[in-house]
């Protein structure tokens, strides 16, 4: 399995990958390649991947319907593309269908391919609806989120009592920034007991990132434009 970050507010290589407000990953598993979000802008999602050489794949996997996750889908759309989103009031399956994609309108959990499941519309209270991506793994679950706006530990637990599996690997925006840092501090503890690897990105705020840095120490990963893991065989490595 390999992930790649495509598009963050955060660039590892700034000479090689732009950075913008906004998030984007590439998963490659097992024949199953899905492009989570599409950050805000489709010259810098382009730019990116032609860095990293990657094609972008059929299956586009939208968090939730913000800009910064929305704004590149345009860019990347093809013939029989398959756009994954969360049922909300927002329908894209007009704008799609002119483009000639397919449009799969999400409210409840759905595997999208073998060990591969969107959460459905997270069932917390929320001003908008969220769905998150789940890979079950021999030794855990991959879980991808993409602004966590129903909270990052409502839908940690929720996954872990979905999917009855610990996580492996946490990544994504944690809505964090601007938060209080002791109640930071309290959110990271508790993940540091249900998540093996973390990786927070896009709207997590750096104040935050280093609190979870400070927790989880060598299961941390800082991630960004740029940044490659790999995991085969239950172990997660760091390709760049």
């Amino acid at each position: 399995m390999i992930l790649t970050t495509l598009y963050d507010n955060v660039s590892l290589n700034p000479q090689s990958f732009k950075e913008d407000w906004g998030f984007s990953l590439f998963v490659q598993e097992d024949g199953c390649s899905i492009l989570f979000d599409t950050g805000a802008s489709g010259n810098i999602l382009l730019h990116n991947a032609k860095a990293l050489s990657i094609s972008f794949p059929d299956k586009i996997f939208i968090s939730h319907l913000h800009l910064d996750h929305t704004g590149g889908l345009a860019a990347i759309l093809k013939k029989d593309s398959v756009v994954y989103y969360p049922y909300s009031s927002f329908d894209l399956s007009k704008t799609l269908q002119k483009a000639g994609a397919n449009s799969v309108k999400i409210k409840d959990t759905l595997e999208i391919y073998p060990n591969v499941y969107s959460t459905g519309v997270l069932p917390f209270r929320s001003a908008v609806n969220e769905q998150a991506l789940v890979f079950q793994k021999s030794n855990g679950l991959i879980l991808i989120v993409g602004c966590s706006h129903p909270g990052i530990q409502n839908i940690t637990d929720f996954v872990i009592d979905k999917f009855g599996k610990s996580i492996f690997l946490l990544i994504g925006g944690f809505h964090l920034l601007g938060r209080n840092r002791w109640k930071i501090r309290r959110i990271a503890e508790n993940l540091f007991e249900k998540v093996h690897y973390i990786a927070p990105s896009h709207c997590t705020g750096e104040a935050a990132k280093k609190i979870f840095k400070n927790v989880f120490k060598e299961r941390f990963i800082q991630n960004g434009a740029g940044r490659i893991i790999e995991i085969e065989k239950g172990r997660l490595g760091i390709k760049q």
